[in-house]
């Protein structure tokens, strides 16, 4: 499904098939700058992007190939274990020469990098971290076990309208999320969202993604039976997204995308003649319940200034009436984890350094559902990310109103390490993970592992001034001093466990 392959076939659910992206020349800037910049000038500094890191290196030395399990826009795509850590991890491995040929290729291959490395959502791929050599690129993320929503149509056929709105919820979840952080994906399709047989999702492939501001988009990007008409029009914004999930919705409820046709040029034309209204009118939809009629309208609403919003629409009464936002949470769960954000103190640096690491690379191997649950039931407006108000309401939801407001506000500042006035969704898990199974020792040896830049088994002062992004030498100087008890200006791994296991502050 695309621009330029275009296969002539009739389309039913098992019939759908993929095709191959348009792309578009766009500038990025160095990727360094994205992992250091902070937010407004403020001195707090976001450590899980600082972490992902880029390696010059052999990186046959951390993973092993396991098995190829599939294949993207630039390369292969590759089940992977992490040698030290035994972790399974995705591996995207991209021949240089094949972005060479293309000069189109190469920025957009690195803005999925970029994009990636910006983005804190439960739904979005994580990315862990990134090799070259000579040949290839390489690009470590999560593991997903389910495949791809492509492949689950397929197998299923036909789903409730319960399934389609629990899909759906979160695919506008992620995408209210990136919206409101100016990013627009621009290449919604099912074959760029994986899914777990509990049907949970991860949106993957931001190779088209771009920033936006008050300026229309007109690069003519995506796949085209899930292409919004402003797009072909190449007069758009991020509500061309809204529309690629209402096909979606469309294809889940009914079993085949709304604007077909043998060549690309006919899907245009019939996507341009926007005649959505006589469609669902047609004897498919005749079991669809008049709410989902009523959000895929809106959602594939011609227009976009009267299209719904993705923040709009994940409010709508078909999403909350089918259930997809479970809100029950065991309260002895929930009163744990409070427990734990009471407890939580981010004044010591490496610490907070350290349980970044650990939640973004170990915890996401976990299982976190619970706390998952919470963050989404926290998160009143569902944008990925919670004021200090939704914190104060979720927190007093279940600990009842036991601490004053400036108490409150300086949890929600510790909480918020980036300081940009919100709390993401991985620095909600770093306070309310139990912070002695989150600092076990196998933990802190992954941790500890990745620090050590020379693999010499120590940390050196470079070594954690470039962990925290420097200008902190007078904090590097005084943590070596009190723990290298055998003065040798170095941190080892014991010394670097009795740091982990004590609240200290320098």
């Amino acid at each position: 499904m695309g621009c330029t392959n275009t296969r002539k076939t009739e389309f039913t659910v098992t019939s759908l098939m993929k095709e191959k992206n348009t792309k578009t020349k766009q500038d990025i800037s160095g990727l360094a700058s994205s992992q250091t910049k902070s937010s407004s000038g403020n001195s707090k500094k976001n450590h899980t992007l600082k972490l992902i890191k880029e390696k010059n290196e052999r990186i046959e030395e951390d993973y092993k190939i396991i098995e190829k399990i599939g294949s993207g826009a630039y390369g292969n795509i590759f089940k992977v274990e992490h040698i030290k850590s035994g972790f399974i991890r995705a591996m995207k491995i991209v021949k240089k020469e094949n972005l060479l040929n293309d000069k189109e290729d190469i920025p957009s291959f690195m803005n999925e990098i970029r994009i990636l490395m910006e983005i804190d959502h439960p739904n979005v791929m994580k990315i862990f971290e990134y090799y070259y050599d000579e040949l290839n690129y390489y690009i470590v993320s999560e593991y997903i076990s389910g495949g791809d929503l492509y492949e689950f149509i397929i197998k299923t056929k036909r789903f409730t309208e319960r399934q389609a709105a629990l899909i759906i919820y979160q695919i506008l979840f992620a995408l209210n999320y990136m919206h409101s952080k100016n990013i627009v994906h621009r290449d919604i399709k099912p074959e760029n969202i994986l899914i777990t047989e509990s049907i949970n999702i991860k949106l993957i492939d931001f190779g088209m993604s771009v920033r936006f501001e008050d300026k229309k988009l007109n690069d003519l990007v995506g796949t085209s039976y899930y292409m919004a008409p402003e797009v072909i029009k190449r007069d758009y914004g991020s509500k061309c997204d809204v529309w690629s999930c209402g096909i979606i919705l469309h294809i889940l409820l009914v079993g085949y995308p709304p604007f077909h046709g043998n060549t690309y040029m006919e899907i245009f034309e019939k996507i341009l003649g926007g005649k959505l209204h006589n469609q669902i009118e047609n004897s498919e939809f005749k079991k669809i319940s008049p709410l989902a009629k009523d959000i895929i309208s809106k959602m594939l609403t011609y227009d976009p200034e009267h299209r719904i919003s993705a923040a709009d629409a994940i409010k709508h009464p078909w999403i909350v009436g089918s259930h997809a936002r479970e809100e029950d949470l065991n309260e002895e769960d929930a009163l744990d984890a409070l427990g734990n954000i009471r407890n939580f103190s981010a004044r010591e640096k490496l610490r907070v350094a350290t349980m970044a690491y650990i939640v973004h690379f170990v915890y996401a191997s976990k299982d976190v559902s619970n706390l998952y649950k919470m963050f989404k039931i926290f998160d009143k407006n569902s944008d990925g990310k919670l004021t200090q108000k939704e914190f104060q309401t979720g927190y007093e939801k279940y600990y009842g109103n036991v601490l004053k407001d400036y108490e409150l506000k300086n949890i929600f500042e510790e909480i918020d390490q980036n300081g940009d006035g919100f709390i993401e969704y991985e620095e909600f898990l770093r306070a309310t993970i139990n912070q002695k199974q989150m600092l076990a020792e196998q933990n802190l040896k992954i941790a500890f592992d990745q620090f050590d830049e020379n693999g010499d088994n120590k940390l050196s002062f470079d070594e954690i001034k470039l962990l925290l992004g420097g200008e902190e030498d007078e904090y590097i100087k005084n943590l070596i001093k009190k723990y290298d008890f055998d003065y040798d200006g170095c941190v080892s791994f014991s010394e670097y466990v009795c740091m982990m296991n004590e609240i200290i502050d320098i």
